[in-house]
């Protein structure tokens, strides 16, 4: 909202340039000149105060980014800690079970020895799962200003072509900000990008997401290897 209101600014002081030529007394010619000044200092103004918001907002996001991955990296470990302490609880009681159990007689030996041996238990894949969703999601893009200064600038056009004298001067003002209202929302919807999260169903038990740009090569219900970010297919 406040970039949408600096780009209006903008327009607006372009806008009242552009009547300035259609003033016809020195009175409207000095009245027009104090608006431009007084929208050109608002539009300073607001540059530095949306230049130091969007030094905030990248640090926050950044910091916000950067927490967030060590979050993750800590719920793995604890993930990994749990299950490494609960295998060996189950190996510790496997070996107080064969402590306990009687020797073997020679003929059950023998016995034992002629049957096949159990196959070994499949090991787990901790990073491996199945891919149960692809979900398509759109982020709206940010607007440079240029769309909203061009919007303005046909505005103006426009509405240089309706009505005559202090008439056809409202007229390039408000087209200038319509425009310039019109070519914001138009810049954003260009701008806007989308990404794909897909959602694994892990061996080792839990749903992992991970956000990838492009899902080309990805289906519901492939295997895959996850490694941070990015997906593998096995």
């Amino acid at each position: 909202m406040t970039q949408q209101k600096y780009s209006i600014v903008a327009a607006t002081l372009l806008a009242l340039g552009l009547a300035i030529s259609g003033c016809s007394s020195e009175s409207e010619l000095q009245q027009a000149q104090a608006e431009v000044e007084k929208a050109k200092a608002e539009l300073d103004a607001a540059n530095e105060a949306l230049a130091r918001k969007a030094e905030e907002e990248q640090a926050e996001q950044a910091a916000a980014e950067a927490e967030a991955a060590k979050q993750q990296e800590l719920s793995e470990v604890q993930a990994a800690k749990e299950e490494l302490k609960a295998a060996q609880a189950e190996l510790k009681a496997e070996r107080q079970k064969a402590a306990a159990r009687p020797a073997p007689s020679q003929s059950s030996s023998a016995q034992a020895q002629s049957q096949p041996a159990e196959p070994a238990p499949n090991k787990v894949c901790y990073d491996c799962g199945e891919i149960t969703a692809i979900t398509p999601v759109t982020a709206k893009g940010s607007s440079s200003g240029a769309g909203a200064v061009a919007g303005a600038v046909t505005g103006v056009v426009i509405g240089n072509q309706i009505g005559s004298g202090r008439g056809k001067d409202i007229a390039r003002i408000i087209g200038g900000l319509g425009g310039a209202a019109a070519g914001y929302e138009a810049e954003k919807r260009i701008r806007s990008k989308t990404y794909y999260d897909v959602s694994v169903s892990m061996e080792a038990g839990g749903t992992r997401t991970v956000s990838v740009d492009t899902a080309d090569g990805l289906t519901v219900g492939q295997q895959v290897r996850v490694d941070g970010q990015n997906i593998y297919v096995q």
